[in-house]
């Protein structure tokens, strides 16, 4: 509901100055054809006033909880003083027969009535009469329609008759532009999917695309932070299509995995997971609580009852995300799958373009008339753009022996002395017998003395390739899944 919203009212006629009956029929032509909620509520106080013969009136919910929360959604002709007075008070109810039993109260000395509630500011209004009106909606008491009288005043079985019948139409009116916001917002919840659907069926890269997905539905559902991802739970692996925010927080780190994601009860459940409030939540100690994120809505994308991606929002207001915005992203998150797989073939198409583009300059390079120099600079160069590490070395071994043709490297090796190589032995067996590579993830844990040899951090790993005569090694920390696979097989024979 809205904020309620103080008005001075035109005078109203006198009670029995017209027809009240007569008038009923003009109330509810001006009550029903109101479709805003807002606007609906004035129309309500202002022609309860007109018909009944008072000078204020409001609609005001008191939770029975006993709380005695107030919540004023429209007040008329009241002072804003006094509403911040009765939103604030938690006494009880003057009448609780309304809210309790629904039906229709009439309290004609409110002045003593009030003596324990607010009675300085009611005598300041001068109230003297109050009758409380009860509006159901979907069978369920909503709210209290209140009228108040300057004068001391008896409801007769012709005025309750009225004022019950007031309040039906009130009631009807409430209910009819609730059901209308909702089909409108079904509706506009139905355009916003449908335009999802349009951008992952065009011929936009996938990054366009997911940048496009997430303009929608940040417009719908407004967050701190939006994210599309892709979670490898039993690998602990993480792959980011998309993160928007005010500060990029990028995928989480090992300790974070090790202690527990959401993530991971999204994939195993594969259903929505609603936070309300990560504070009071079992993840009080996540990282996003730790940025200081309080709720988070997350949704699954599932292709083949398989979950293969999940949409994160997250607010820094506790209890922001409702069950329609769930609804809306579960639609959403249906059309997500071919975009998904889309992405993964575009990256890999991509992977691919670059491992020929490496082999096209290698090869040229090999076939061109470059000194023996120059061209070992080349392929290590073209290497290393693709394949990022701090040590790259092209040599030889024969008879135990090595020859080194060029070599790249960021750190401080010490040579081996009397020409040893680190490639006697396992190593060299391997490459130079079974010609095959080498990937070795911790340097650690390798007896080679060349490679124990090696500063390496850590958390850094050790990736030897070394096919016919071309060695690479290459510390870096995570090695990307796809740098582990090696080199194309048209590239053994340069």
């Amino acid at each position: 509901m809205n904020p309620p919203e103080v008005v001075s009212p035109a005078s109203p006629p006198a009670f029995g100055a017209v027809s009240a009956y007569a008038s009923f029929s003009t109330a509810a032509k001006n009550i029903l054809q109101e479709k805003d909620l807002t606007r609906v509520l004035r129309v309500i106080c202002e022609e309860a006033c007109r018909i009944l013969g008072a000078d204020r009136s409001m609609v005001l919910r008191i939770k029975m909880d006993g709380s005695y929360q107030r919540d004023v959604f429209y007040a008329y002709n009241f002072p804003q003083d006094y509403l911040n007075f009765l939103e604030s008070s938690r006494h009880k109810p003057i009448l609780p027969e309304v809210h309790q039993e629904r039906r229709l109260a009439v309290y004609s000395n409110f002045g003593a009535k009030s003596e324990k509630f607010l009675p300085e500011e009611t005598r300041n209004l001068g109230i003297r009469t109050l009758c409380g009106i009860p509006l159901v909606v979907e069978g369920e008491i909503l709210a209290v329609l209140n009228i108040y009288h300057p004068d001391d005043r008896e409801y007769g079985p012709e005025e309750r008759q009225l004022a019950e019948a007031f309040g039906d139409l009130a009631s009807i009116a409430i209910e009819n532009s609730r059901l209308l916001a909702e089909t409108e917002g079904r509706a506009a919840r139905l355009e916003i999917v449908d335009r999802i659907a349009r951008i992952v069926g065009s011929t936009l890269e996938p990054g366009k695309i997911f940048e496009s997905i997430a303009e929608e539905v940040c417009r719908a559902v407004p967050c701190d932070r939006f994210v599309i991802a892709d979670f490898d739970w039993e690998a602990g692996r993480f792959q980011f299509y998309l993160e928007k925010s005010s500060g990029p927080m990028g995928p989480p780190l090992e300790s974070d995995i090790e202690a527990g994601l959401m993530s991971r009860q999204l994939y195993q459940t594969k259903k929505p997971l609603n936070v309300p409030d990560l504070l009071e939540s079992i993840w009080a100690d996540s990282r996003h609580a730790r940025e200081g994120y309080r709720s988070v809505l997350m949704i699954p994308v599932i292709q083949e009852d398989r979950c293969i991606a999940h949409l994160r929002l997250a607010s820094k207001e506790p209890g922001k995300f409702t069950d329609a915005d769930e609804e809306l992203l579960v639609s959403v998150s249906g059309h997500l799958g071919p975009a998904i797989r889309n992405a993964d073939l575009f990256r890999t198409a991509q992977e691919r373009s670059e491992r020929l583009e490496i082999v096209g300059e290698i090869a040229r390079a090999v076939g061109s008339e470059l000194e023996p120099a120059d061209l070992f600079k080349t392929i290590v160069r073209e290497i290393r753009r693709v394949v990022p590490c701090e040590r790259c070395v092209i040599e030889t071994l024969k008879e135990g022996v090595r020859h080194s043709w060029h070599i790249e490297s960021d750190i401080e090796v010490e040579p081996l002395a009397g020409g040893a190589s680190d490639s006697d032995g396992e190593l060299g067996g391997v490459v130079y017998e079974e010609k095959r590579p080498v990937n070795i993830p911790d340097i650690r844990e390798h007896t080679s003395p060349r490679a124990v040899s090696l500063p390496m951090r850590e958390s850094e790993a050790f990736w030897l390739c070394r096919l016919s005569r071309m060695k690479s090694v290459s510390p870096t920390s995570p090695w990307p899944a796809r740098r582990r696979r090696g080199f194309p097989p048209s590239m053994r024979n340069f």
